[in-house]
């Protein structure tokens, strides 16, 4: 969660400065600082992953992985700033783990709260809006864009982003449909009235 509330804002603000400039090869001291918090975080991601995989899930040692491969691979020296921009801007959808990880604590301390399905639903709306209604456009616009400048860049970069790229659009897919499946059946539940 504090990945989210130190990077959102950042990446909010290189976004406003990118979006005047370049998609692909942006560069200031602010996204540079950006990546580096955030590789670090999805290094430490990464680590918890591997130490309790029972409790983290598969989904997050993808995002670990991905969050890793990301942030590391357009830092490389070749072919830098190539794809920095896009990367941060992608960053936003980190909003949506604030929420998740609420939910997540309030499920161990106390999962009869009140606030629980409040914040279920907050988690949901915003996974959906930042990764899916946002996301999955601007990752299927920016693969669009990259089809004209592919020559612009190093080939290995342009291969990492455009797998980086795909799995993001599919894994954000899936678990959108598998949230708004969820919440559908959960909303459509009549609800149990106590006498």
């Amino acid at each position: 969660m504090l990945h989210a509330c130190v990077t959102v804002p950042l990446a909010i603000y290189v976004t406003y400065q990118a979006s005047f400039i370049d998609l692909f090869s942006y560069q200031s001291p602010a996204l540079t600082l950006l990546l580096s918090i955030s590789s670090g975080y999805f290094i430490w991601d990464l680590y918890v992953c591997y130490k309790r995989p029972e409790i983290v899930g598969t989904a997050m040692i993808f995002h670990a992985i991905m969050g890793i491969t990301a942030n590391l691979y357009v830092a490389l020296p070749h072919g830098r700033p190539a794809f920095q921009p896009v990367v941060s801007m992608m960053l936003l959808t980190e909003i949506s783990t604030i929420p998740l990880n609420l939910k997540g604590f309030i499920q161990v301390y106390n999962p009869q709260s009140k606030y629980y399905d409040s914040v279920l639903l907050v988690f949901a709306i915003s996974f959906l809006l930042v990764r899916c209604i946002i996301g999955v456009p601007f990752l299927l616009y920016s693969l669009y864009a990259l089809s004209y400048r592919i020559n612009d860049f190093p080939i290995d970069k342009s291969i990492v982003y455009i797998i980086e790229a795909i799995l993001a659009i599919v894994l954000n897919s899936y678990w959108g449909l598998f949230l708004g499946k969820k919440m559908y059946i959960k909303l459509s539940k009549p609800k149990q009235h106590s006498t």
